[in-house]
């Protein structure tokens, strides 16, 4: 399958640096030109930059776009897990619970899929699809839905406006860092969170070691906005003492 293909494509440059088509075509038994026309989806994704017979990693600052779910949901796989494991005992039987968008809040739905009588608002259609058999109260907020699921527009802030407290907020980030907080690379994002991070009683941010290493280009919010920040034993010790040095609680899951 197309989606497969490429999600091992990426993760195969972001260990390699670089790909012959010529050896990609070998590797899945594909044609050479069914190869091209993946290179060049991921080149317009911002993912690679095409070079003389194969492709290079685009890293960091470099990237144009973030990458599609599809792609992102393979990423750091077994940090997000043990993250989003670490995440479920914080959250009680009979809560409320609000849920961000991204690949790390969609591994903590299949976590949290263990509580009973929850009340859990979405603001994505991914997150609620895993949640629909949980025999939880689930709700998704209205209005216009972007490529990857996500709820936006008019509709979205009429249901947010309407709301009431909220117990716990669980996010997740494209970068964060002591110096700049917590960064998107999409400005959409942004009203969203920043609504529920207002409506809710204790926040929790869900951030890979992957996330330490990247500046989204929008500012999100502030590390102190968070009540607890949750990440992985590979994220640089230092800059976990920095976190902590500003008043959050920084919790590292071992993978």
């Amino acid at each position: 399958m197309k989606s497969f293909r490429q999600k091992e494509i990426t993760e195969l440059l972001q260990r390699e640096k670089l790909v012959k088509n010529a050896s990609l075509a070998a590797r899945f038994g594909v044609s050479l030109e069914t190869i091209r026309r993946d290179i060049d989806e991921l080149e317009q994704l911002g993912i690679l930059r095409k070079v003389y017979g194969g492709a290079e990693y685009i890293a960091g600052d470099e990237a144009s776009s973030v990458p599609p779910l599809t792609v992102r949901e393979h990423m750091n796989r077994d940090a997000k897990s043990v993250i989003a494991s670490a995440a479920l005992r914080w959250i009680p039987d009979g809560s409320t619970v609000a849920l961000d968008s991204g690949t790390t809040v969609a591994e903590f739905c299949l976590w949290l899929a263990e509580r009973k009588n929850l009340t859990v608002i979405c603001s994505d259609i991914v997150c609620a699809q895993q949640l629909l058999d949980s025999g939880n109260n689930v709700y998704i907020v209205g209005g216009f839905l972007s490529g990857a699921g996500r709820s936006d527009g008019a509709f979205a802030k009429n249901m947010f406006a309407s709301i009431g407290e909220i117990e716990y907020f669980v996010c997740s980030c494209d970068g964060i860092s002591s110096e700049c907080g917590v960064t998107t690379d999409i400005f959409s994002t942004n009203w969203t969170t920043k609504a529920f991070l207002k409506k809710s009683k204790f926040n929790i941010l869900l951030a890979d070691n992957s996330k330490f290493k990247h500046k989204g280009l929008y500012k999100m919010c502030r590390l102190s906005d968070f009540n607890l920040i949750i990440t992985d034993t590979k994220t640089p010790k230092d800059e976990i003492e920095k976190i902590k040095s500003q008043g959050v609680d920084v919790l590292t899951a071992t993978i």
